[in-house]
């Protein structure tokens, strides 16, 4: 399935206004403010953030937060300081309504780790995901 296709079929369930669409022309946008205390967190973060396209600007930041926290929890493993770092930033007050439209938008279909670590962080937030 062609990379437009596929982000189309995700959010066709999706009525929050938010519409895909692939970028004709990259654009550098800016970032949001994350505070990383972790030096190669914050390098896996600006990475994955640099290689999305056609997702809204309020979620790129989770998918990014996402990636990089499933690349040190493979590295390291789930109780790695760096996994550890990504949550808690997933969990910011800043990134909660971006985090709540990822899971009803877009994480809504996914494999059983993702939906084991939906449930984690819907337990760890107090509020289902």
């Amino acid at each position: 399935m062609h990379h437009r296709e596929s982000l189309l079929a995700l959010s066709k369930d999706c009525h929050c206004g938010s519409e895909v669409r692939a970028p004709s022309l990259v654009i550098p946008l800016p970032r949001p403010a994350m505070n990383f205390t972790d030096r190669q967190l914050r390098e896996c973060y600006e990475s994955a953030l640099d290689t999305l396209c056609g997702f809204p600007d309020d979620v790129r930041p989770v998918r990014a937060l996402i990636t990089a926290h499933d690349w040190f929890c493979l590295l390291e493993g789930p109780h790695s300081a760096r996994v550890h770092e990504a949550i808690q930033n997933l969990l910011s007050p800043t990134l909660r309504p971006a985090l709540r439209h990822w899971y009803r938008c877009f994480g809504a279909d996914t494999d059983a780790q993702a939906v084991e670590f939906r449930n984690h962080l819907s337990q760890l937030a107090g509020e289902k995901l």
